[in-house]
């Protein structure tokens, strides 16, 4: 009986891991709309939610850890990965996009931190994906 009313610790490691796997997943799918807005070539060029979700997934889950590394170069070369390019114009294309990349990472880590935020508190936090910015450039919650 003791054991049917205290979770084992596989169910509770295993709880865990899924919760993080949500947490990152929404995380990405909350910035990704407002970064693909300012960066249409790039989220044209398969920089999208599924190359995100999937082939990049560990290199943004060690990212998320907080494990240093040039995330921003990794990512790119990760991106041209799916293609075929010849050296010199992978090259061009990988140097293109890491500062792309490189935004991307920041937004992802502001949400990440602002989750652990409201994680810790208790409560609600403004992140910056509650906010969108108008043409006008007034700001306007988003529900």
């Amino acid at each position: 009986m003791f054991n049917l009313q205290r979770p084992s610790s596989f169910v509770t490691r295993f709880w865990t891991q899924r919760q993080q796997e949500r947490a990152f997943t929404e995380a990405i799918q909350t910035i990704y709309p407002r970064w693909a807005t300012r960066n249409r070539y790039w989220a044209n060029a398969f920089f999208d939610e599924h190359f995100l979700l999937h082939r990049a997934a560990p290199l943004l889950a060690q990212y998320q850890l907080g494990k240093p590394g040039t995330e921003s170069s990794q990512l790119a070369n990760q991106w041209a990965d799916q293609f075929r390019f010849n050296a010199l114009r992978r090259q061009q294309l990988v140097d293109e996009l890491t500062p792309v990349a490189a935004n991307f990472l920041y937004l992802l880590k502001v949400e990440f931190n602002a989750r652990e935020e409201q994680t810790r508190q208790g409560h609600w936090v403004l992140r910056l994906s509650d906010w969108t910015t108008r043409a006008n450039g007034s700001k306007h919650y988003d529900n």
